[in-house]
This record gives structure tokens, C-alpha cells and sequence, in this order.
């Protein structure tokens, strides 16, 4: 039972340590030695003072000795003197015994006042006192006597007192061996009151310095427990969370640790929170982060690079960055790094990146250098298309200014001749003049056209005026508008004669289907067949058209319907176009809720095709 208590008791006051902030856990560290250390010095002090007590007592015994030996000799002088008067009644004997005898009551006095001693001392003085006491009045009595007697009855009266100052002496001698024999009784006692003082100031100092000791150290124990310890895991989160390992426990209590803690903690959730955006941030973005070290080695890469540039991360991590680079801008780009480092500024360059395939990828190099980390932070951006984009940009804007040039000289050559009375003896040869100039404005015109097209398109202004209509009809309008183009490149174009009716602008998808059918003429061999074939389904009414020409590469399939954009074959100047025909072409199955794409294998021709839904709710 008593040791359940205990335990009870323990339990509640390491809980009751819990609950105290460190501000009263240091105040209690520091309190609880220093109330040992008072009461240890309240002790040491009563038994100081006990022995200074005993000291006092012995003193004043030697001193008690000492004036009853002083009293005694000055009775006798008094006697001596009354003896002496009484025997001559001289004055002068008169004289000296008052002056012994107020010596010897004044003496009496204080040793009536000797305060506290010892009992047995004490009976000693009162013994003394009254045996002086008796002196004194036989002696004031003689003189009484004397004074008014005969000088012969003094003499007799002399002689009785010398009997009974006799009988007083012995009585006064007896209480001074009293004195006597109780000095070494005191002085005894007092040695071993003495000794005893001393071991139980020894005891006591003893005592305390060991309780002190056990404690401070019974409470260092618990502070360290409570606080020292719980700052060990403290410090242990902080590693843990900068190696990326899971916190310990939180901590229990209420006071300031236990607060610390979970701020810690939800810092730490927050940093977690931080680093998975992070995190996702750089695994979603399209341009490649990276760190490299001052030796230019990779040490770390988000995952963009492997559809960049056909690396996997880990393939990266320790490889220097100037195997990447293409030869000639190696040195340029590891020249430039070493400025930034110097200067210690962000800076963006250019420079070429090779591709596990071997290709070359035109990159935008965003770059910092971090003194701190000994790292550069880069950002690397893909300008490959851009580039490719402001080379057909050029390109076109060539064609175009060519193209706009020729006919509108053509144009100006004719009307100057004209003015000059050139044709004014032909007029057959001016209407065959004037007729190509009509031809070269029409291309001219449609070129405009087309460009206008293409904006609003893009705009979403283009308006489409939806029918119901025959397949066939269209198909063989089509096949009309482009015949004499099949004609001059010696293809053949054939189609499967289609009975449908399909929803939709029949001026805008004769357009979509002329394009595709002219792309796929111009891209066929001479004597090969174009084939045009329209399918029907419960959702679709599907367009193909396919050639036998040398196919488009996998790479270029799903660029080659944006703006500018054309197929890199070997002949494509000599073929002509914009690049804008497949842009509008998309535009327009688009705006009719339908689908378009090519299927192609390079060196096996291709297949172009175009869906539109078949149910006229869904066209609309």
C-alpha cells in the first residue's frame, strides 16, 4: 500500500513537473539547493550558538571563582579592620573597614547577579552569598556596638568577633573550595560539551553538503529529464527533417518546449507542403530545371528531360554538362558560365543541345550562380520550334513579298506598255496580255484572301452557313477543280461514289477537300493514283484522301497543322504554298464540330482525313 502511494505520488509530481514552463523549472532548479543550503545554515548556526552558549558559561564560572575569591579577601580585610577598631577605636581603622566593606557589598551585589549557570554553581553562590551575608551583619553589628562603647568592652567585643568572623570564615572558606571542587566538574563538561559541538558541527556540515549535493543532482536528474532530453529531440526534428526522415513522437506538456515543438511541426508540415509544389512544379514543367556543380557535373534535373532531350534523369546526375553541348558552342557556354560565377548575376544565353538521338535542340539557358550552394540554378527552354517557326516566318515572308512581286510587275510591265501605244497595232496580243495579268491579280487576290481567312479563323469570325447536301456533289466538284492540276502532275484521282447527306457549309469544306486533294497531287509521283473516299458510321461521315508519295516523318505528324508549317522533304521550295492551307483546313472542320488528322509512314504515302458528325444535332 505504501508503495503504490509512492508510486502515486512520484507519477503525480513528474506530471506536475510536466505541466511548469522551463522559466519555473530553472527557478526550481536553483531554489531547492539554496532552501537546503539556509536550512543547513540555520542549523549550523544553533549549534554555534548552543557552543558559544556552553563557552559563556564556562567562562563565567572561572569568573564566579575568581570575584568570590576577591569578596572573601575583602571580608577578611573588613574583619581585620573591625578587629583593629575595636581594639584601639582608631579612625583610621574605622575608616578602611567602610571603605572594605562598601568594596565587599558592591562585590556581593554582582555576584547576586551572576545570571545563568549551572545548578549546581548556583547553589554554591547562594551558599556563599549567605555566609557573607552573615559576616556582613555581624560585622555591621560589632561596629554598631563599638562605636557607642567603652574602649575595654570593645576589646571583649573585638574578641567575640574574632570568634564568630572565625566560625563566618570557615563558612566562606568551605563555599570557595565549593567553587573549587566545581571547576573541573565544569570544565569537564564543558570539554565534552565542547567535543559534542564540534562532531555535531562536523555531522551537520556533513549532512548538508551530501543533502545538497543529492539534491542538485536529484533535480539536475529531473531538469534533464524534463527539459535536456526533450531539447535532444528537438534537435534530432531538426536533423530528421533536413535529412527527409520521419519526426519523432510530438512531445507531451504544456509548457514552452512542448509549444516550440509544435510549431516545429507544423513548420515542418508547411515546408512538406512547400516542397510537393515544388516537387510538382518542376515534374510538370515543359522546360528543364536543373542544378550543376562549380566542375559542371548535373546534380539534379526534373523529368522534362527526357521528352527534351531523350535523357532519363538519373542517366544525367554526375555527367558533365559539356558532353551535351554541341562543338560549337561548348566553349562559349562554359565561358559564359565561369563570367556569371564571377560577376555572381543572372544572366541568358543561347546555345545547342544534343540529343540522345544524336539531334541538335536549340535551347534558351536562363542561369544563376549560388555562392552559398557552390551550385548554378538553370532553367533551359526548348527554342527549337521558335527557330524553325522564324526560318519558315522568313521563308514565307519571302514567297510572299516574291509572289506579290511578280504579278503586280507583270502588272505595271502591261500597263506601261499599254501607255506607250504598245499594243495598239495587236489588240489580240493585248487581250492575251491582259488576260494573264487578270490570272496573276486573281492569285493575287486569293493570296489576300487566304491571309484574311487565316485571321479571322484564328478570331473565331468566320461564319459558316450549315445545309444539308449530297457528298457526291461535292466530291465531284472537287475532282473538277483540281483536274487539270491532276492532269499537268499525270495522277489519276479516283473516289467511291458516296450516297450520303452530310450537315455542313459546302463552300468552306469544298475548300477543305480541294486542299487536301491539291497537297496530295502535288506530293504524288507522276502516274500514280490519288484516292478519295468517304465512309459513313453512326457518329461520323469520314473523308480520306490518299497519295503514294514519299509520306510525312512521325516527328513532323502533329506540327504539320499549325501555321507556317510544312513538311521538310528535298522538294518542298519547288511544290510552292504558304504553309497556311492545312491551318485553314483545320479551322473549318473545327468550326463544324469535327475532327482532322493525317496517317502516314514515311516513304508509303499518306492518308489525310477529316470527320463530320453525322447526326445534324450534333453538326449544329
Amino acid at each position: 500500500m505504501r508503495s503504490k502511494s509512492l508510486h502515486i505520488l512520484a507519477t503525480g509530481s513528474g506530471t506536475a513537473l510536466k505541466e511548469l514552463g522551463i522559466k519555473q523549472k530553472g527557478i526550481l532548479l536553483v531554489a531547492v539547493p539554496l532552501a537546503l543550503q539556509l536550512v543547513f545554515l540555520i542549523v549550523l548556526f544553533a549549534v554555534l550558538w548552543h557552543s558559544d552558549r556552553s563557552l559563556e558559561k564556562t567562562n563565567r564560572a572561572r569568573e564566579i571563582t575568581s570575584e568570590a575569591i576577591n569578596i572573601s579577601r575583602t571580608f577578611e580585610a573588613a574583619a581585620n579592620a573591625m578587629g583593629g577598631y575595636c581594639q584601639t577605636k582608631n579612625d583610621l581603622w574605622l575608616s578602611q573597614y567602610q571603605k572594605q566593606m562598601s568594596s565587599l557589598k558592591s562585590g556581593a551585589e554582582q555576584l547576586s547577579k551572576a545570571g545563568e549557570v549551572e545548578t549546581d554553581l548556583e547553589a554554591a553562590i547562594r551558599s556563599y552569598l549567605n555566609s557573607i551575608n552573615e559576616g556582613v551583619r555581624i560585622l555591621e553589628a560589632t561596629k554598631e556596638s563599638a562605636e557607642t562603647s567603652e574602649l575595654q568592652l570593645t576589646r571583649i567585643q573585638g574578641m567575640r568577633l574574632s570568634r564568630e568572623i572565625r566560625s563566618v570564615s570557615n563558612s566562606v572558606l568551605e563555599s570557595c573550595s565549593a567553587f573549587s571542587r566545581l571547576q573541573p566538574e565544569l570544565l569537564s563538561t564543558a570539554t565534552k560539551q565542547k567535543s559534542q559541538f564540534r562532531n555535531l558541527l562536523i555531522n551537520a556540515i556533513l549532512f548538508g553538503g551530501v543533502t545538497s549535493l543529492l539534491a542538485g543532482v536529484a533535480v539536475a536528474i529531473a531538469f534533464n529529464k524534463s527539459v535536456a532530453q526533450r531539447l535532444d529531440v528537438l534537435a534530432d526534428n531538426s536533423l530528421r527533417l533536413a535529412s527527409n526522415r520521419e519526426l519523432n513522437p510530438p512531445l507531451s506538456g504544456t509548457d514552452e518546449l512542448t509549444t516550440l515543438d509544435q510549431t516545429f511541426r507544423q513548420m515542418a508540415e508547411a515546408l512538406e507542403q512547400a516542397s510537393r509544389r515544388e516537387k510538382a512544379v518542376l515534374e510538370n514543367a515543359v522546360d528543364v530545371i536543373c542544378s550543376i556543380d562549380a566542375d559542371f557535373r548535373f546534380t539534379g534535373i526534373n523529368a522534362a528531360c527526357t521528352a527534351s532531350w531523350g535523357y532519363e534523369p538519373e542517366e544525367l546526375i554526375g555527367r558533365r554538362a559539356v558532353s551535351l553541348l554541341s562543338k560549337d558552342t561548348a566553349n562559349e557556354t562554359l565561358s559564359k558560365l565561369d563570367q556569371l560565377k564571377e560577376s555572381g548575376k543572372h544572366d541568358q544565353f543561347e546555345a545547342a543541345i544534343r540529343r540522345q538521338d544524336g539531334r541538335l535542340v536549340e535551347v534558351n539557358w536562363s542561369v544563376s550562380w549560388s555562392e552559398f550552394d557552390r551550385q548554378y540554378f538553370c532553367v533551359i527552354h526548348d527554342i527549337s520550334r521558335q527557330k524553325r517557326l522564324e526560318n519558315l516566318r522568313r521563308e514565307f515572308v519571302s514567297m510572299i513579298s516574291h509572289d506579290l512581286k511578280t504579278p503586280l510587275t507583270s502588272f505595271q510591265c502591261f500597263l506601261e506598255g499599254f501607255a506607250a501605244g504598245m499594243y495598239d497595232d495587236s489588240p489580240a496580243m493585248a487581250k492575251e496580255r491582259a488576260t494573264e495579268v487578270d490570272a496573276d491579280i486573281g492569285r493575287l487576290v486569293g493570296m489576300v484572301i487566304t491571309l484574311l481567312d487565316v485571321e479571322k479563323f484564328e478570331a473565331g469570325k468566320m461564319e459558316t452557313d450549315k445545309r444539308m447536301f449530297a457528298v457526291q456533289n461535292l466530291v465531284q466538284t472537287c475532282i473538277q477543280s483540281v483536274k487539270s492540276l491532276a492532269e499537268k502532275n499525270q495522277v489519276t484521282i479516283t473516289d467511291n461514289e458516296p450516297d450520303i447527306f452530310v450537315l455542313g457549309d459546302k463552300d468552306q469544306l469544298i475548300r477543305v477537300l480541294v486542299n487536301l486533294l491539291s497537297n496530295a497531287i502535288k506530293y504524288s509521283p507522276p502516274n500514280e493514283t490519288v484516292d478519295l473516299s468517304v465512309v459513313e458510321t453512326d457518329e461520323w461521315v469520314e473523308f480520306s484522301i490518299t497519295d503514294h508519295g514519299k509520306g510525312i516523318p512521325e516527328s513532323f505528324q502533329d506540327k504539320i497543322f499549325n501555321r507556317f508549317e510544312q513538311v521538310e522533304l528535298a522538294d518542298t521550295k519547288l511544290k510552292g504554298g504558304t504553309g497556311l492551307g492545312l491551318t485553314i483546313c483545320k479551322a473549318i472542320v473545327d468550326a463544324h464540330n469535327g475532327e482532322i488528322g493525317v496517317r502516314s509512314q514515311e516513304g508509303h504515302g499518306s492518308t489525310f482525313w477529316f470527320r463530320l458528325p453525322s447526326e445534324p444535332e450534333t453538326a449544329q
